[in-house]
């Protein structure tokens, strides 16, 4: 209904401009300025949004433009001037727990959980912005090679319609289904390809094993046909084989901890975007 309103009146006063050309309208007026910012901020172009936002704040201060301008920029990844902006939104102000809140999701989306964590310490406050923030807090551990907090203290701190994605995600963190790259080593050289086999690479363990016992074979029959030239051509492709298994072995296991570590932030990523973790739900364009 906003956005049709901005859009009624920004074409009336096109067509006031048309029919009366010698009228005074401003179209660049304070008024005007923030109009066109707000629609623009609600048809989701931020970067233009924060410009409009940001030249009507040379001239008016309106805590709600300095709110939306600091989360256009939010949107657009720009976290430093994002920071800023929000950072001056003064106490008094009806969107100071907002901007509070946003300027630790700003940190969050930056990925500077040390300051996150620093700036805002545990709080007893039952706010919904210091509750948000302490979530926060706690979610970071799961980006980090840290241990996270207790468990039972952990997800009791979330609403009981997100502790089950927590437990998974806590768990995941405590005890991660990785594969050593050493013991996919071990395995290969003592049966080619089982290594692979481990890290659930079963196509290219079958395909180690059998060229490796193909070219060994080959070098045992020509040693003992007394084909020695064949016999040790075939024995260094052999060993080629059976070394670069070994190698071969260790580096899937690397791969396979990649793709959990990958799939796990996937996971991750999408109950926060799903539970608004990483982008706010305000009603300016409702």
């Amino acid at each position: 209904m906003i956005i049709f309103l901005q859009i009624l009146i920004f074409c009336l006063s096109i067509s006031f401009q048309l029919i009366y050309p010698q009228s005074k309208i401003n179209f660049h007026s304070p008024a005007n300025t923030k109009l066109f910012a707000d629609y623009l901020f609600c048809e989701k172009d931020y970067l233009r949004a924060f410009d409009e936002y940001n030249d009507y704040l040379k001239t008016n201060y309106n805590d709600t433009v300095e709110f939306k301008a600091g989360l256009s920029l939010q949107k657009i990844s720009s976290y430093d001037k994002a920071l800023s902006l929000l950072n001056e939104i003064n106490k008094t102000s009806h969107f100071y727990p907002d901007a509070r809140k946003e300027y630790a999701r700003t940190l969050f989306l930056k990925r500077d959980f040390a300051l996150l964590r620093k700036k805002f310490q545990e709080s007893d406050s039952s706010s919904n912005s210091d509750m948000f923030i302490s979530r926060l807090n706690k979610i970071t551990f799961l980006y980090t090679d840290e241990t996270p907090p207790d468990g039972q203290n952990f997800i009791s701190l979330f609403p009981e319609n997100e502790q089950s994605y927590l437990k998974n995600f806590y768990d995941w963190k405590n005890d991660p289904p990785y594969k050593s790259p050493l013991l996919a080593g071990i395995l290969s050289t003592v049966v080619p390809g089982l290594g692979k086999a481990y890290t659930e690479n079963y196509t290219d363990g079958l395909f180690a094993a059998i060229l490796t016992g193909v070219f060994g074979y080959l070098a045992y029959t020509n040693f003992k046909a007394d084909h020695k030239f064949r016999a040790w051509t075939f024995t260094g492709v052999s060993a080629f084989f059976y070394t670069g298994n070994i190698y071969g072995s260790a580096a899937s296991a690397q791969i396979y901890n990649a793709k959990i570590r990958f799939n796990f932030e996937m996971e991750l990523h999408n109950f926060l975007d799903a539970f608004h973790y990483l982008s706010g739900d305000y009603n300016f364009c409702r």
